[in-house]
Parts: structure tokens; sequence; C-alpha cells
């Protein structure tokens, strides 16, 4: 009966016995026209082997891996066997509603479990975007419609207020990283390079030496390309945009004196596997937290948000958005304006003025011979 719920299933079988004793064939139509559908399985092979500019095979592995995790989910065994007109509104419900189960809702944990089901849904309907669709990629299969499926709300997530780890805290973060220099180098390179360089995770594990170079000034300068294809890997960043970074003497002697350790010597962080810069590093960041007292979901994010309110504190919004690479000020504005001190208002004189007004400073004398076009 297609569901791994016995009672379900009973009580489909039911139905259909009951639609054939009475004629009811049209019952019994609906349910041969469900069972001709093709599989998830038989999609997901198509999906990930056609060939399409975007999404990349490596996101495509990713999102057929979030729709059979969504239907292991829901109680299916093999999930690759499951009839595509499976895939509607109740099952949506149904993951959503067991992922958070075993939650209390007033907890963190209720939080991260409800994000990543939304995540997970949204990633399993991108096999079924527009632009897939479009393609002609699923041409030969047998689609139901998936309005249903595609068109579940997803969990409400609340507005939380965009904090900030307080200086004194991340200031014994960056104390206590003087033992990771020799205990975990990989992971010591990583926070340097998103504490004093603000960049986003997908960023930091793509940055190579290649994007370092020296000006006429002996600035050493982090060039983030806005897109670029490296040996057959794609790289964009959030905003599309490409931007420069100052890096300092010291970061770049210490990730010039840890490279060597590594076996991929044109990463800036070292690792000995490729997986280790791309996944294990950045695993490792939860635990060093929490060691010392700080308990967050994305903690080398935190490193990029205390950044960007250094600089923003110290050089204004505009330099900020500029070196996080936001795709607009606006942006910037959402997340750091609270932290930049607004300026008092200017002394400004109103009329009636005194007789010696041309002795006020900033204001010329009237036979100073300026003209409203100065």
């Amino acid at each position: 009966m297609r569901t791994p719920d016995k009672a379900l299933a009973e009580k489909r079988a039911k139905k259909a016995i009951e639609a054939d004793l009475s004629g009811e064939t049209h019952i019994l139509d609906e349910a041969r026209g469900k069972a001709s559908t093709s599989t998830v399985g038989e999609l997901v092979d198509v999906y990930l082997q056609a060939k399409l500019g975007k999404p990349n095979p490596d996101t495509r592995r990713e999102n057929q891996a979030h729709l059979l995790l969504m239907l292991t989910g829901c109680g299916h065994k093999d999930p690759r066997k499951v009839r595509l007109s499976e895939l509607d509104d109740k099952l949506v419900k149904q993951f959503f509603r067991n992922r958070v189960a075993s939650h209390d809702e007033a907890s963190l944990d209720f939080d991260r479990a409800r994000t990543t089901a939304n995540s997970v849904y949204r990633k399993a309907k991108s096999i079924f975007s527009r632009k897939v669709l479009a393609s002609g990629t699923y041409d030969h299969l047998k689609l139901p419609a998936l309005d249903k499926f595609m068109s579940v709300p997803f969990l409400d997530e609340p507005d939380h207020q965009y904090s900030f780890l307080p200086n004194k805290l991340f200031n014994k973060l960056i104390n206590d990283s003087a033992r990771l220099r020799t205990e975990n180098p990989s992971l010591y390179c990583a926070f340097l390079i998103c504490y004093t360089l603000g960049l986003r995770k997908k960023e930091a594990l793509h940055a190579r030496w290649d994007w370092v170079s020296i000006d006429e000034e002996g600035r050493f300068l982090l060039k983030v390309p806005g897109r670029e294809d490296w040996k057959g890997k794609v790289f964009k960043t959030k905003s599309g945009k490409g931007r420069e970074i100052e890096m300092a003497e010291e970061v770049y002697d210490t990730l010039q004196a840890l490279s060597p350790i590594g076996d991929h010597p044109e990463y800036l962080i070292p690792t000995k596997t490729d997986w280790e810069r791309r996944v294990k590093v950045w695993r490792e960041f939860g635990p060093w937290f929490s060691e010392n007292g700080i308990f967050c979901n994305k903690c080398a994010h935190e490193c990029r948000k205390f950044f960007g309110a250094q600089v923003a504190t110290q050089q204004g919004i505009y330099v900020a958005s500029k070196l996080l690479g936001h795709s607009s000020v606006v942006v910037t504005e959402k997340y750091y304006a609270d932290l930049v001190e607004r300026p008092g208002l200017p002394t400004i004189l109103l009329p009636p003025f005194e007789s010696n007004i041309e002795e006020a400073d900033g204001l010329p004398a009237e036979d100073s011979g300026c003209s409203p076009s100065a």
C-alpha cells in the first residue's frame, strides 16, 4: 500500500476492496495512476547525471540526500523505491512533526531542529525548481502534479535579534587559540582567517595563496573573487561581488609558517585531505567554543560577526559593507547599525542673527564675495 504505516496500509486496502465490490472503479484507477509514476530513485539518478550548469554536482548531491532524508524521516526504509506520487503536503507536514517532536518548544534544541527541518525541505524542493523542470531533464519520467508538495509553508522561525559575542568573551577565545597553533593548526588557521578577514565559511575553505598579493606600499591584500572556475571547481560569493581585504603582516606570516603541514599548499587552511578542509575543521569549531563557555549554532560565523563589528564601530557602516562583501549597505545597516554611535546634531544658527554674525566660526563675512555656487 506504499506506506510503512500499517494502520494506513490497512485503511487503504479496505478502501480498495470496498471500491472493487461497489463498482467504484474510479478509486482504483486513481490508485493505479499513483502506482504508475516514477520512483524517487529513478528521479534522483537522472537529476545527478543531468548536464546542468546549475546547480553544480556537489549541490545536486546535497539536494538529493535531503530528499531521501525527508522520506526516511517519515518512516520509509527504502526511500529510493517510494513513488513520486507519495510526495505531497501530508508527507512534508509529517516530516516537520517528526523532526521537532522530541524537543521542548522553549528550548534551543527545538529552534535548531526547526531550522534544520526548513533547510532540508528547501533543498529537497530545489530538485523540482522551475529551471530544472524547464530544462527537460525529467521529460522521459512519469511525474505527478507536485503542487501540494511544493507549496507547504516553512515552519515559523522567531525573528531573533542579531547578537554579538562580548569583546571580553571573544578575547578569551583569541587567547586560548594560542594553544591551537600546535594542537590543531588547521582549526587555528581557519579561526585566524575568519576573525581577522571576516570571511564566510565557504570563502575561507576556498581561499588560496594566489588570492594574496602585495601592493606597492607593501600591504598584504586578499582578493576574494566574486566568481571563479578553478580546476573545475566553481566558486561564487553569496552576493556575487568580489572584494579586497587587507591582511595584517602577522597573519600573513603565521599562515605562511603553518602552510607546510598540509598536503594542499595552494590553500590558506593547511590540511592533509580535501575533506578535512571542507568539513572536519568546521565541525571542530563547536567543541572548542564550548570549552570556552560559548554555545552557538554557527561558531565560525561568530568570528565574521566579530570582524564586522570591529570595522563598523571603528570605520563605519559603508566600509564594513564593502569588507564583508554584502550585496548592499542596507544589509549591513540591518545588522550592524546599532553598533555605530550616531553623531550629535551640529550647532546651527537660526535667525534673528547677532550683529557680529561675520565673526561666527564657519560663516563668511558679508564682503567675502562667496556666491551660492561656490
